[in-house]
């Protein structure tokens, strides 16, 4: 199929397939990870513990997770 039609499956996907997308194959990792991306990160709550910050810090570095975080909650 079509890029273009995979990226309209992918849009319909109850988030919980895109993870199960993510790992169907290299093609459906790429089209599935800015929606996974999207849906997962774009609010996250960290606590104030060495591997939470840890996490932050991973997040906040990778290049698609990165950007989509939007609101952050502490405590």
């Amino acid at each position: 199929l079509p890029n273009e039609v995979l990226n309209m499956i992918v849009s319909e996907c109850h988030p919980t397939d895109l993870k199960n997308l993510r790992s169907a194959s290299k093609l459906m990792y790429q089209i599935a990870t800015e929606p996974f991306a999207s849906t997962f990160f774009s609010c996250r709550r960290f606590l104030f513990t060495y591997q939470s910050m840890k996490a932050l810090i991973d997040i906040t570095a990778h290049p698609v997770f990165g950007r989509h975080l939007e609101c952050l909650t502490f405590g």
